[in-house]
């Protein structure tokens, strides 16, 4: 009996390693709080780093060997494996977000205005898109149009023109939404939404219908969620979203900074260091 046991536990021992092996992951990530940006690597952690940036909110890996991510005047560009800053590029006032497009065009976007950098960097339209101040992150719809937070509980969606072509109102989907922080279309078709306050990610179909809910901090009091902002989609279809704590250096002590969750909606890993880094709002998965 006593052997059996053992070698249940060795057993359990042995998958629980494994399991916790296949959930570390590599990416960088935007600190609001403590203004700086930090590279993560669970699997060689000798490798990782901090810089001090400045005011920040959103990034993108533009290849796996740099990264850029705004500035309140532009955006910068650094290497994933040192965090060097390779350029600054300087264009306008209040930039809160940007998106490197396939043909190697920056878009810089304020509550007010979308800027387009051709692939040397330099300004080629400048389009009138009244975002407003709850403006969080641009992205891009499959056709190209531009979605954004329109309002402390609303997506919008325009033509590269700036032309308003929809608004959809989160309260009819998810009533607690508050200040919604991005609208992302997934290859299926559907829109993945970060909801901010309501601390969720909703998953919505062409129609603006609800086709799942993930996370919510009514249904996770457990979790101490706060506020959802920045999410990746990982390749076996679980979501990495960082968990926004609060303005303060130390408000990070309040919760877990990223999470992920499988398909299910089930926490299976977290990552959380308050003394490293404040509370973060945007991610890029590297692994």
């Amino acid at each position: 009996m006593l052997k059996a046991t053992l070698t249940l536990l060795a057993f359990l021992t042995l998958f629980s390693n494994s399991y916790a092996a296949e959930n570390k992951h590599i990416f960088i990530a935007t600190d609001e709080s403590r203004k700086q940006l930090l590279y993560v690597n669970e699997f060689e952690p000798e490798k990782d780093w901090t810089i001090t940036v400045g005011p920040n909110r959103d990034l993108q890996l533009i290849d796996d060997k740099n990264v850029i991510m705004n500035i309140p005047d532009g955006y910068r560009q650094y290497e994933v494996a040192t965090g060097k800053l390779v350029k600054e590029v300087k264009v306008g006032k209040g930039i809160k977000s940007l998106v490197r497009t396939q043909d190697g065009h920056t878009l810089l976007a304020s509550g007010n205005k979308i800027w387009e950098l051709d692939a040397k960097d330099k300004v080629i339209k400048e389009i009138d898109v009244k975002m407003g101040g709850y403006f969080r992150q641009l992205r891009l719809a499959k056709n190209g149009n531009f979605l954004f937070t329109g309002s402390i509980t609303s997506m919008k969606e325009a033509d590269r023109t700036g032309k308003i072509l929809r608004e959809i109102d989160l309260t009819k989907i998810a009533p607690k939404v508050k200040k919604p922080y991005f609208m992302v279309q997934q290859p299926d078709g559907n829109f993945m939404i970060s909801t901010g306050y309501d601390a969720s990610l909703l998953i919505v179909d062409k129609d603006n219908k609800l086709i799942r809910k993930i996370g919510g901090r009514d249904a996770m009091p457990e979790a101490k969620l706060n506020f959802f902002g920045g999410a990746e989609v990982l390749p076996n279809g679980n979501i990495l979203v960082t968990n926004w704590t609060g303005h303060g250096a130390k408000d990070s002590e309040k919760g877990p900074q990223v999470l992920e969750f499988d398909k299910e909606g089930k926490i299976v890993w977290k990552w959380h260091d308050p003394k490293r880094a404040g509370s973060l709002h945007g991610i890029a998965v590297i692994k």
